[in-house]
């Protein structure tokens, strides 16, 4: 954003400091267009810079949330400095705050229920810039589903990417456990948010890149024995021993980490080619389909376990993005409440103040 993001009200934005009453700057914006018209009159015409990155940064800001149908004009005077009619004094902080409430309310594309969430946040103009732009960028995370992702780009993944995801599920917790609703809390929550993506998305990949792995060793120990009918080599109690407990802890789940099921795989199968290969040739004639076909079934209850996998963090993504919808839902409901009670608490000092003045008339 623009340097005006000072939080001061009397230092280099004050620019009627020099003025005699006469010489003013105004500019008009259009964020629909992107347009800004910058004008100065009086005995000496006003300084038009701090006018003109005003407006600069208010169309900034709508190119930020996506685009607005917001206008205005903004006006600089010895009364000092004025958004659309009203004046603000030297309060730099108040006018921005009201040209941005005029740009969120008119936005086009910001999601309506950030709406609400953006408006009744108070704080600088800086630290209301910041927290729309953490706020928008949860919404789109949250919407943002790593392991679909995943499925259609299909890439290397990481050999620890399960640590890598379990460590960010933990902070990420942490984070939507902490949101308050002030601009600090909401960029935390968007810096786990997307340390969580990204780790999700390179977990599902490994776990993509495994399972094609192990087809395809699958595939190509099928075609070695289907080739290999004509080798002679005798199978051993052992191997057969180790090939069928070995499958049947991969059956029973007892493997977690896509590497261990890798190489468990792969030693499943080498042991059911050498098992094959140490037959003689009458009996690898007759039993080459068999083994073959047991080959494949190996590969197919790695696929399943892997994809069993894939789906849990599937399921546990979703239910991320469930619990971020509903913390932002109760931060726009607690602040919604709050200005509820500050609208009933003004309309109860007008409505005492009608009465003192009707009966002090009366009198």
């Amino acid at each position: 954003m623009a340097e005006f993001f000072t939080g001061q009200k009397n230092s280099k934005f004050d620019i009627t400091q020099e003025n005699d009453g006469n010489n003013q700057a105004s500019a008009t914006f259009d964020t629909a267009t992107g347009k800004t018209k910058v004008n100065t009159w009086g005995n000496s015409p006003g300084d038009p810079t701090a006018i003109t990155q005003i407006t600069d940064t208010l169309v900034e800001f709508a190119k930020m949330i996506g685009g607005s149908t917001a206008s205005g004009g903004v006006s600089s005077s010895r009364g000092g400095l004025s958004f659309n009619g009203k004046n603000f004094g030297q309060d730099i902080d108040g006018l921005m705050n009201a040209a941005f409430d005029a740009i969120v309310t008119s936005a086009t594309t910001l999601k309506k229920e950030l709406k609400p969430l953006v408006l009744a946040f108070n704080g600088t103009a800086e630290e209301i810039a910041n927290f729309t732009a953490s706020i928008m960028s949860i919404s789109e995370s949250s919407a943002f589903n790593a392991v679909e992702e995943a499925g259609k780009d299909f890439a290397k993944g990481a050999l620890t990417a399960a640590k890598s995801y379990a460590h960010t599920v933990d902070a990420l917790q942490d984070s939507i456990d902490a949101f308050d609703g002030t601009a600090s809390a909401a960029s935390n929550l968007n810096d786990a948010l997307l340390a969580n993506k990204a780790a999700a998305y390179d977990f599902a990949i490994a776990l993509e890149e495994i399972g094609k792995a192990i087809a395809d060793s699958a595939e190509a120990s099928a075609d070695a024995i289907r080739e290999s009918v004509m080798t002679d080599k005798q199978l051993t109690t052992k191997r057969t021993k180790e090939r069928d407990r070995l499958l049947k802890s991969l059956q029973n789940n007892e493997l977690i980490d896509p590497e261990d099921i890798r190489k468990t795989t792969d030693r499943i199968l080498e042991l059911n080619s050498e098992i094959f290969q140490g037959m003689s040739e009458t009996a690898r004639k007759s039993n080459a389909e068999a083994f073959a076909g047991y080959a494949e079934n190996v590969g197919s209850v790695a696929k399943d376990v892997l994809q069993n996998q894939l789906n849990q963090l599937r399921e546990a993504e979703s239910a991320v993005n469930d619990a971020i919808k509903a913390v932002l839902q109760a931060a726009a409901d607690k602040q919604l409440e709050a200005a509820n009670i500050q609208l009933e608490a003004a309309n109860r000092f007008a409505a005492a103040v009608l009465t003192s003045t009707s009966s002090e008339v009366s009198r």
